[in-house]
Parts: C-alpha cells; sequence; structure tokens
C-alpha cells in the first residue's frame, strides 16, 4: 500500500506542473478587453416556497408546483483580471407556478379547494463575480455567484374554486386577482443570490445553468392568521447568449 501511494505522488508532482502550464486557473494577467457586452435569452422554472399549511387558519393541504417562465436580457463583463469578471445585467422576467389550496371552515363546516396558476413579470438586475478559466483560446469555462435584485412590475392570480357546503350545495368559481398591488399576496420588491456555472465557445457562443434563490419574505401580513406568513422565490434558468 505505501508503495501505491508513493507512486501515486510521485505521478501527481510530475504531471501537475505540466497541467499546470496548460490550465492556467488563477491567470491574473491583465485581458485584452475591459468590457465585453452580450445578449442573453433563457427558460427558467419557478417557484414560491411558503407557510400557508401552518399560518392560514383551516389550511388542511398545499401544494406548490413548479411552471415554466422566460428570462432575456444584456449583460456587461468588466473584465477585472483575466481569471475575474464582474458581471451586471438587466433581464426581463416572466415567472409563473401552479398551485392548489384545500381549506376548511369550522364556522358553517364547508370544505373549499383552490386550484390556480400564478404568473409575473419583473425586471431583474443580476450583479455576479465570475470566476473564468481558459482551457483553450476557444474554450472558456465560468462559475458565478452574486447578489440579484427583482422590481415585480406586472402579474396576476388565476384560480378556480370549488366548495361543497352542508347540505350538498357545491358552488364552482372562477377569479382572478393581482399578483402585486393592493388586493395581491405578494409585495413587489425582492432580493437574492444567483449561482451557477456556463461555457463560452470561440469567445462567442455563451450557454449556461444558474440557481436563484429568493432572501426576502416576498408575502404580505394578513390579519387574523395564527402566524405570520413566509414565502420566498426561487428559480431554475438555463440560458444561451452571445457576446460581442
Amino acid at each position: 500500500m505505501k508503495k501505491i501511494i508513493l507512486s501515486i505522488l510521485a505521478t501527481l508532482a510530475i504531471v501537475a506542473p505540466q497541467a499546470q502550464a496548460q490550465i492556467n486557473l488563477m491567470d491574473d494577467g491583465l485581458p485584452e478587453r475591459l468590457f465585453v457586452f452580450g445578449v442573453r435569452a433563457a427558460i427558467n422554472t419557478s417557484n414560491l416556497s411558503d407557510n400557508l399549511s401552518s399560518a392560514q387558519q383551516g389550511m388542511k393541504w398545499t401544494n406548490n408546483q413548479w411552471k415554466a417562465g422566460f428570462s432575456m436580457g444584456v449583460v456587461c463583463d468588466i473584465n477585472v483580471r483575466n481569471f475575474l469578471t464582474l458581471q451586471p445585467g438587466l433581464f426581463l422576467q416572466r415567472r409563473n407556478h401552479d398551485y392548489t389550496h384545500m381549506i376548511s371552515s369550522a364556522q358553517d363546516g364547508s370544505f373549499t379547494c383552490n386550484d390556480g396558476n400564478r404568473s409575473s413579470y419583473y425586471f431583474q438586475i443580476p450583479i455576479l463575480a465570475s470566476w473564468r478559466v481558459d482551457f483553450t483560446d476557444d474554450f472558456q469555462w465560468q462559475l458565478d455567484f452574486g447578489p440579484y435584485f427583482l422590481y415585480g412590475i406586472d402579474g396576476d392570480d388565476k384560480y378556480t374554486s370549488f366548495s361543497i357546503i352542508p347540505g350538498l350545495v357545491t358552488e364552482n368559481v372562477t377569479r382572478k386577482k393581482d399578483y402585486f398591488g393592493s388586493d395581491g399576496m405578494v409585495k413587489g420588491y425582492d432580493w437574492g443570490f444567483k449561482m451557477g456555472t456556463g461555457l463560452v465557445v470561440l469567445k462567442k457562443y455563451y450557454v449556461g445553468i444558474h440557481y436563484e434563490a429568493g432572501c426576502r419574505n416576498v408575502l404580505k401580513p394578513v390579519e387574523g392568521s395564527p402566524q405570520k406568513y413566509s414565502g420566498h422565490n426561487k428559480a431554475w434558468q438555463f440560458s444561451i447568449g452571445y457576446n460581442f
């Protein structure tokens, strides 16, 4: 066993300097271009995690389901060093998720099931620190992390409410209300962290995947609830792009 370990260490001692010469993980040289602009288009899938099952009175069961949306916008690479870039951006996002709520009322003994969809539009500003590794002149790997800020501009909440009332009286009603605004339950401003990875080929063509985790409680307080409402945005994003 000792001979095997010594052989592995000897091999690494020979190979590591050669690999480092080919791939510089921390190339602190000055970049050829300080600014690089690009466009991005993405398909996303988003959801809202919440505590309605415990916070809303009479809530027996709740389920939020991921739903597809989109994102499109522009980015600017501010190349600090060859290995380090700051990347602010501006995006228009559409986020969607479906939900099902089952609620019972102790007052009249009724049982209600709400089945709906929430759709929202946001302006998003991410500010990412991006670590860059050039495997070849035409193939670059990127690792991104940083905060983002969301500002809601429009949205709606559509749902069908099916109620069963004692005496076999049923009611089936479709309703629509604002996602934000005075009658909406979601706050218009959010912030969180965006993290992910991407590849650039031929210094022009980009493909990437990122996760966005909301840090602000975006649910408005509801008077009379047994505890504070809490909800956080979350999304996966799959992007393609072009750098000029």
